[in-house]
């Protein structure tokens, strides 16, 4: 689970260097995992350690799609990035999160911190 919560950590600053460079804007979200590759250190970070037969393991909130920052009004309740079994470019609502961590999920947050979500017990 730490190795997934320093993944999302590299995409958090990859992701706020992105936005720095467009305006403030968010990837697009049907190829938010291509465009911020000149930003992530190591490529590995795609990968969650408990689901390596994916490219990517997480899944962008679709709702973000090049989406102004600084229009968003509640930056700390605005998941970013979760565990995801979509793949590569996955962009889905947060809804469809999978949990692969003790019953729960990995949730990136726009304002950078990241929680553990218990399935049943979702904060959206």
């Amino acid at each position: 689970m730490a190795v997934c919560r320093s993944n999302l950590k590299q995409f958090s600053i990859a992701i706020h260097y992105y936005a720095e460079d467009y305006d403030d804007k968010m990837p697009p979200t049907a190829n938010w995992s291509d465009v911020i590759i000149p930003y992530i250190v190591n490529m590995k970070a795609y990968v969650c350690p408990e689901a390596e037969s994916l490219l990517c393991g997480y899944s962008c909130n679709y709702k973000l799609d090049g989406v102004n920052i600084k229009r968003i009004t509640n930056i700390p309740d605005t998941p970013m990035l979760f565990d995801s079994a979509g793949g590569w470019n996955s962009a889905q609502d947060v809804e469809k999160a999978v949990t692969r961590h003790l019953g729960g999920y990995n949730c990136l947050f726009l304002d950078s911190h990241i929680k553990w979500i218990k399935r049943n017990k979702r904060k959206q």
